[in-house]
């Protein structure tokens, strides 16, 4: 799938800003391209798209709403920009085959239970600045764990 930048409207050219809970629950989505343009995905866009297995963010992303990629069993990791600043609540949540996540150079904020449910992550990167003191993972992870405002990588 890859979304267009532009799309046409009643004889206009508009610019296609959004699109919110669109392809939530697509069964036959494998593979995504997001335009160049786009700041932000919306919330629960791609949630429960259960046969997707990449995406292709532009550079010119900041944000990512909530749910937008909760109950992708596929997923084992996942490339974000580094001019993501915001990854909203429950993103990552039930992402059950995420491994390994890097967490993108500009990050200031993971909201909570951001990777809720992603029961086989073993392995984040921090790239961001050291103002992000904790993520916090489902507590049926075994390689991690959450304890007040830290987390710890577990024996």
């Amino acid at each position: 799938l890859i979304i267009p930048a532009h799309a046409q409207f009643e004889g206009e050219t508009l610019p296609v800003k959004g699109f919110e809970e669109a392809f939530r629950q697509n069964m036959s989505i494998t593979s995504v391209v997001i335009p160049k343009g786009f700041t932000s995905i919306s919330q629960a866009v791609f949630m429960e798209c259960k046969k997707l297995v990449s995406v292709v963010f532009p550079d010119s992303l900041t944000a990512i709403d909530s749910m937008a990629f909760s109950g992708w069993v596929l997923l084992t990791s996942i490339t974000l920009p580094d001019t993501i600043e915001t990854i909203g609540v429950c993103v990552f949540e039930n992402c059950s085959g995420l491994i390994t996540f890097t967490v993108p150079e500009n990050v200031a904020l993971i909201e909570s239970d951001a990777f809720d449910g992603a029961t086989h992550l073993i392995e984040v990167y921090n790239k961001s600045s050291p103002d992000i003191t904790a993520i916090h993972v489902s507590a049926e992870n075994k390689s991690y764990l959450s304890m007040e405002c830290f987390t710890i990588k577990r024996a």
